[in-house]
């Protein structure tokens, strides 16, 4: 192969990765919905900007009255059982830490 197909072989490679990187990297900023491998990354004691790093920003976040902090939302991406679809709940404290996380199997009808 010559060197102009090789650069331009390269050029091209470089540019793909460069545009599935942004992809994935909007992906997560986007939030919303993530998987199960993502849910189990959250660790109590961690900061909301760095499970915000990792699984996104929330589909809806709540303040309960009781609650010393906020509740942030998440649907889980998965179709395991027709008409029915998991919440994945990250409860953060008083300093903005995750102290507990949870999921819970909802059917379509149900809102949250």
């Amino acid at each position: 192969m010559n060197t102009a197909k090789a650069t331009s072989l390269l050029k091209k490679t470089v540019l793909a990765m460069s545009l599935s990187g942004a992809a994935l990297m909007a992906l997560a900023a986007n939030g919303y919905t993530v998987t199960p491998k993502q849910a189990v990354t959250i660790k109590p004691g961690m900061t909301s900007a760095e499970v915000r790093a990792l699984i996104g920003r929330p589909a809806h976040s709540f303040k309960f009255r009781k609650d010393p902090g906020r509740t942030w939302i998440y649907d889980v991406n998965e179709t395991n059982i027709p008409n029915t679809h998991t919440v994945f709940y990250v409860d953060f404290g008083a300093d903005n830490k995750v102290v507990a996380t949870s999921e819970r199997l909802e059917t379509d009808d149900m809102e949250f």
